[in-house]
């Protein structure tokens, strides 16, 4: 039933909102997940956890679809690390990246956001500081130096860096239409939509 519904999907909202559900998320493809391919539109789907398996995962997922251009982000984040290569990986194939109205990127989503060579966002980006469950004051700082590094690769805005690193990992900052603008994170082009009976590849 989960799969015929969204394989009836035009949208890419409404994909993302099946997707998000916990019955999607119970059928997904382990090989993939958190991703979901769209070879057709030649589009990769994030929703989901970043977990450990992300980057495997992430791999996998460009090998089954190796002409993507475009990764939908929608995520409330999870391993910063992992982020970071995802995001180095999608800026080397020269990725497009873009939030759909209705979908959230935050915390280690927005470093696989601002990777995209092209961002675009119509729903809500977010940021916050690190956090860890052991606390590690010489970890955190090698983690911090890491993140800058790698989104200077991407000429990320410098103005990103404040929010991001004042902001409590308790709380999270949510960018304006004004601020993404004024930064130049929302000058990309937005998607068409997915072709009708599109079929996505990471649903079981």
């Amino acid at each position: 039933m989960q799969k015929f519904k969204i394989l009836k999907l035009i949208y890419i909202t409404l994909i993302i909102n099946i997707i998000n559900s916990n019955e999607a998320c119970a059928q997904a493809d382990d090989r993939y997940y958190p991703f979901y391919i769209f070879p057709e539109s030649k589009t990769i789907l994030l929703s989901g956890v970043i977990g450990t398996r992300a980057v495997l995962n992430f791999q996998r997922a460009l090998e089954a679809a190796p002409n993507t251009e475009i990764l939908l982000v929608n995520s409330n984040g999870g391993a910063v690390h992992n982020a970071l290569i995802i995001a180095r990986e999608a800026h080397r194939r020269n990725i497009k990246t873009f939030i759909p109205s209705d979908a959230e990127c935050y915390s280690a989503c927005s470093l696989i956001f601002f990777g995209g060579t092209s961002r675009k966002v119509d729903g809500l980006l977010g940021v916050h500081q690190i956090s860890s469950s052991d606390p590690n004051p010489e970890a955190d700082q090698l983690t911090i130096s890491d993140i800058i590094e790698v989104l200077n690769e991407f000429n990320t805005p410098p103005e990103v860096l404040v929010p991001m690193f004042r902001t409590p990992p308790s709380d999270m900052y949510i960018f304006s239409t004004s601020e993404l603008a004024s930064m130049g994170l929302n000058s990309g082009d937005k998607p068409s939509p997915l072709p009708e009976n599109s079929t996505p590849i990471g649903i079981l």
